[in-house]
């Protein structure tokens, strides 16, 4: 893929991000609905990250900046990691008060005794997500000070023995624009797989708060026929 291919590439990727970016405000205004509930706070919270991380890729791709591009999938997956740890917690309480006092959940006990490990919580993604444990342990280089790191400074042109090439704040070769078209299409992957995940809080919302609404209008319903019997007495 030549740059000026992925310069197009990118202009279309980009309006993509941007419809996906408001369908977050819109599950946002979902799970809030009529009631505001402090697990609301969490899953908003998670939004906006999502948002933000969105905000960011689109300028990097532009960038061509593949570290950076390839550290927001792995973000990515965190958001979706920490939008299902809630429902394999003991208590989901202590979640979501992990996260309000600024401490792990790491140590948090899960419903089937361990703890909410990191390695857990994508254990239990990958039961509707095959690739993501792949995708999660190769974009985990681009966190951590790895080979991708060495690799996208250090080359060695095949042809010529005894001789490196040092890449440091050039732009990238156009070999480079296969592997940013890959982290696109994962990060959209991830978005979309993110919102499936807070599709099922918001579609809970919506039984709760009809569930909650049915039981005042039936209590409404008894105390006024309460009412009328008695003023018929």
């Amino acid at each position: 893929m030549t740059n000026e291919e992925f310069a197009a590439y990118t202009d279309a990727k980009c309006e993509e991000l941007k419809q996906l970016r408001r369908s977050y405000i819109q599950l946002s205004a979902a799970i809030i609905s009529e009631t505001l509930m402090q697990h609301d706070l969490y899953y908003c919270a998670n939004i906006n990250r999502a948002v933000q991380l969105i905000d960011g890729f689109q300028m990097l791709l532009k960038e061509r900046n593949l570290i950076c591009v390839s550290a927001i999938v792995r973000l990515q997956i965190d958001n979706c990691a920490r939008t299902v740890a809630p429902l394999l917690a003991e208590n989901e309480q202590d979640v979501f008060n992990a996260v309000v006092n600024g401490e792990r959940i790491n140590k948090i006990k899960a419903k089937d005794g361990g703890t909410l490990t990191d390695t857990k919580l994508v254990d239990f993604l990958a039961s509707y997500d095959k690739q993501i444990k792949t995708v999660y342990q190769s974009t985990s280089g681009a966190i951590h000070f790895s080979e991708k790191a060495f690799y996208a400074c250090v080359s060695a042109p095949k042809d010529r023995e005894y001789q490196i090439t040092l890449n440091i704040g050039n732009p990238l070769e156009e070999k480079c624009n296969e592997p940013l078209k890959e982290c696109a299409e994962a990060f959209c992957h991830y978005i979309r797989f993110h919102q499936s995940l807070l599709s099922l809080e918001a579609d809970w919302k919506a039984a709760f708060e009809k569930k909650y609404n049915d039981s005042l209008s039936e209590s409404s319903s008894k105390e006024k026929t309460s009412y009328s019997k008695n003023e018929e007495a």
